[in-house]
């Protein structure tokens, strides 16, 4: 009989399901697409009875998982807020309360499933593993270097890992708050654009610039050595307005606007630092091919 498994991201930006059988994707969807409401961030309800029908109902599917650890999120937020509220008061309590919420949401995602009768196991993944899985597991190769961006996972934004056969190994983790996509996230708000949407017409934007404003990327995205990397809070944090040094940039751009050539330069300067960062992972590469030959 086929092992089917049946992936959920509900109640965050861009809700979906996918069902796996025998590790081939048989369906995929956005809740968008059936209830035409773009970006749309609730349950996917519609997407969801799809791929159960798809499957052939509830009884044959093996697994459901969602693509977070709601406890480790909180955990992360919760003791970061608590170390920083003396100093800004009701700015961490906000975000304290903004992201138990997002746990909740998380939590009835499993209360729902686990409460199911027809449902025969529920699991959550880490987030950083679930976007790994997706790219590695429906690869053709057997073994591979794993490279994972986002804006965030649970308590990490970046993650180097091995691939071999079925197993994904985390080889090297990059910590919150350090994150390129919260940084190209400020950059894409910056630019006129909807943050953690519309990051693609800024890479697109890119192509029509010069990276002019290179020294300032420097500066917001700074190389360590052994391959790491800093994103001062003076160039990210933007819950409150935007951060300090992006006023260096010049006035944010109005949404709707056709983009100007100082956004394009922007755009650009953007892009490429975050290459060059991407770049350094080379040596991480390196190390896991040599890993890989005194393996067994």
């Amino acid at each position: 009989m086929p092992v089917r498994v049946l992936g959920i991201n509900g109640n965050v930006h861009d809700s979906s399901v996918a069902l796996l059988e025998d590790g081939r994707v048989v369906y995929a969807t956005e809740e968008e697409r059936l209830n035409r409401r773009k970006h749309f961030g609730g349950f996917p309800e519609m997407a969801l009875a799809r791929a159960v029908e798809e499957a052939g109902g509830w009884e044959a599917i093996d697994l459901v998982v969602h693509p977070w650890l709601p406890w480790r999120f909180y955990r992360h937020e919760l003791a970061k807020n608590l170390l920083r509220l003396p100093g800004r008061f009701f700015f961490h309590l906000h975000q304290l309360l903004h992201y138990q919420d997002q746990m909740a949401q998380y939590l009835l995602i499993e209360k729902r499933f686990q409460e199911d009768p027809r449902v025969r196991r529920f699991a959550h993944c880490e987030h950083h593993l679930g976007h790994a899985a997706s790219a590695f597991l429906a690869s053709p190769f057997r073994d591979a270097a794993i490279l994972t961006y986002d804006g965030r996972g649970e308590d990490t934004s970046t993650v180097l890992w091995a691939g071999r056969g079925t197993e994904i190994t985390p080889l090297r983790r990059f910590r919150l708050p350090h994150s390129l996509g919260h940084l190209y996230a400020v950059v894409t708000r910056y630019l006129g654009y909807a943050h953690d949407h519309e990051e693609y017409k800024v890479m697109g934007l890119a192509a029509y610039g010069r990276p002019a404003y290179r020294a300032w990327f420097e500066e917001a995205i700074q190389l360590l050595p052994g391959g790491g990397y800093h994103i001062p809070s003076s160039h990210l944090e933007y819950y409150r307005g935007w951060a300090p040094r992006m006023r260096d940039l010049g006035v944010p751009a109005t949404d709707g606007t056709d983009p100007d050539q100082r956004q394009k330069d922007i755009a650009a300067s953007l892009q490429a630092r975050f290459e060059e960062e991407e770049h350094r992972r080379a040596p991480g590469r390196g190390s896991h091919r040599r890993r890989r030959r005194r393996a067994p």
